[in-house]
Parts: C-alpha cells; sequence; structure tokens
C-alpha cells in the first residue's frame, strides 16, 4: 500500500491530466464531433491504391493530390519519455526496496524510526540508524554519508563526545555503535554544542532544554546519593531529598532546619556533572544510544516522496528507506 501512495503521489499529475482531457473530449463532441471524421486522410497503399493523401486539414486547406502526410511526433515522444520516467521511477523505487530486504537480512547497520523526519522543526525532525543486536563487533559510523531525494549535496555524519561536560569543550571521537546500539540523528543544533553519547546522568540535560525525542530519565535517585556522598545520618536532610524527582536539579531555597552539609550536597552532588564525576566509572553508565545533531537551520527530509540513503564513502549503499 505504501509503495501504491508513493506511485499516487508521485504522478497523480498524469492520470488525472489523461482524465481531464478525457472530460474535455466527450464534452466536445466524442466520436460525434466534426474534427472526429474531418482532415487529411491516406489512401491504402499499392497494390490496393496510390496511399496518397485527400480530403481537408485541420487548418482548412485541401490536401494536394501529391502531398504526403507528416505525421506528428510529438504525442509519440511524449508517450516515449513518459515511459521512460516511469520505468526510472519504478526502479529507483525497486532498488531501494531491495536494498532494504537485502540490508535487513545481510548488513549490521540499518534505518530504525523514521516518522519523524516528516517533522518541520529542523530540530525535532529525526531519523534513527540502528546497529544489528546480533552483531559481534562495534560499528563504526563517522563519516557515513545521509542523502535524500530532495538533497543536492550529502549530509556526513559527524563525530561526537563521547562524555560530554556542561561547559567544557567536547573532546570529539569516532561513533562507534555497539551490537544493539542506535544513534538519533536530530537534523537541527544540539542544545549543549557538541553530539554525544547519552549516559546514565543524561537526563539532568533536559531539565532546562528540550530534547527531541526526550532524554531517558535514569540517573541514581537522590536518595541513593545521600547514601554515597552526603549527611546520610541526618533525618531532615534524608526526608528533604526524598522529594526532590530524578534527574533534576534543586531550585530554590533549602529549608533553614537543612545543616549546612545538607545543602551543599543539594547544590554539589544533584546535577550533571558532578553526577559524571561519581559514576562514570559504573558499569552500566554509558547507554548504547547516541545523540547527533547536523546543525541544520531548515528541515532535511521532504515529507512525502522522499528516499533517505545510508551510504559509505564509496557511495555503496547501506541502507534506505522511503515514504
Amino acid at each position: 500500500m505504501d509503495f501504491l501512495k508513493g506511485f499516487h503521489g508521485e504522478f497523480g499529475w498524469l492520470i488525472w491530466g489523461i482524465v481531464g482531457l478525457g472530460v474535455i473530449w466527450f464534452f466536445r463532441g466524442g466520436t460525434e464531433s466534426p474534427t472526429a471524421h474531418g482532415g487529411a486522410y491516406i489512401k491504402p497503399l499499392a497494390p490496393v491504391d496510390s496511399g496518397r493523401v485527400y480530403g481537408t486539414y485541420y487548418a482548412g486547406g485541401d490536401a494536394g493530390q501529391n502531398e504526403t502526410l507528416d505525421l506528428p511526433r510529438a504525442p509519440g515522444n511524449f508517450l516515449r519519455k513518459t515511459g521512460l520516467f516511469l520505468g526510472d521511477a519504478f526502479t529507483q523505487v525497486r532498488e531501494v526496496k531491495d536494498g532494504r530486504i537485502t540490508s535487513l537480512l545481510g548488513k549490521k547497520i540499518y534505518f530504525g524510526d523514521t516518522a519523524q523526519a516528516k517533522a518541520k522543526n529542523p530540530d525535532e525532525e529525526h531519523i534513527v540508524v540502528e546497529a544489528d543486536p546480533y552483531s559481534k563487533n562495534v560499528i563504526g559510523i563517522s563519516g557515513l554519508v545521509l542523502r535524500g531525494a530532495g538533497l543536492d549535496t550529502s549530509i556526513l555524519l559527524p563525530k561526537a563526545a563521547e562524555l560530554a561536560l556542561t561547559g567544557t569543550p567536547p573532546d570529539k571521537t569516532d561513533i562507534l555503535l555497539p551490537p544493539g546500539g542506535r544513534a538519533i540523528i536530530v537534523s537541527g543544533r544540539s542544545p549543549i554544542g557538541t553530539s554525544f553519547r547519552v549516559n546514565k546522568c543524561s537526563g539532568y540535560l533536559s531539565q532546562f532544554q528540550k530534547y527531541v525525542p526526550d532524554l531517558d530519565r535514569s540517573c541514581p535517585y537522590p536518595t541513593d546519593e545521600l547514601k554515597l556522598y552526603g549527611p546520610a545520618g541526618e533525618a531532615t536532610c534524608a526526608e528533604f531529598v526524598e522529594r526532590i524527582p530524578r534527574c533534576k536539579i534543586f531550585q530554590g531555597a533549602p529549608s533553614k532546619a537543612l545543616s549546612n552539609a545538607c545543602v551543599n550536597f543539594l547544590a554539589e552532588k544533584l546535577n550533571y556533572n558532578a553526577c559524571v564525576a561519581n559514576h562514570k566509572k559504573d558499569a552500566d553508565f554509558y547507554s548504547k544510544e547516541w545523540r547527533l545533531f547536523l546543525n541544520q537551520q531548515n528541515e532535511l527530509w521532504r515529507n512525502e516522496n522522499e528516499i533517505i540513503r545510508l551510504m559509505d564513502a564509496e557511495n555503496t549503499v547501506l541502507d534506505a528507506v522511503t515514504y
């Protein structure tokens, strides 16, 4: 059904144009119109007859006895060009679908969800590239190319910061997707100024900045942080910290009942950079997800009749999707 919808979207103008011409022909008389029976005719060829032209042209002149009829070539050229155009379109769609099947069965990287490629805001427009969960090795994607049907140029997948810190210049590296990993590729700009790998503390980043899709809020619980890095023995502090959600920096004036140690804990330990410093060596610190930002001011992908290809540096198509 998606193929039929794509075909109608691409060639609907031709179908409706033919229907329109048919309606005009019908209301102008159809087969009963004088022009359907008037005009130049050709006598049967030898040996039955002479093969000469007789009758009247549409322009109003008589056909001379020795005049030959030069049939118009435009309809034939139009039909030939239309056939070539349709053939080329069918070939492209078939190649995309065949490539899609081959990629999913035999390759280690492919497109995931592309529904948000139709978003009009570049900061929300995104596609997903996924690594085969059964792959035995990491897969490098920095330097791969994205190309759409409407793009005059190719978009290179960038490097990214594996460990991004706020207020610190990023140390960018090649993106390596682990088995089952994914890269969410956003057309717009990064809220923190760089592409990055998601980690267990990344939820703090979405408190004051918008990410689409939203970052997973899997930060350590504030009460657990209190036991490790704060005055865990203070009941008043523990009761206060229990009311603070995960991945949230405490805002506002602390209660006067809290000790200085508790206030310092709230200010210094419940934030992104402190979370990273305290947990970056945890076995479950890094997620399998990367966030890539292409820094485009306008949307990249068409909202319909689009073909998006993922290609390597040699222009080999690794995967393609159409909608």
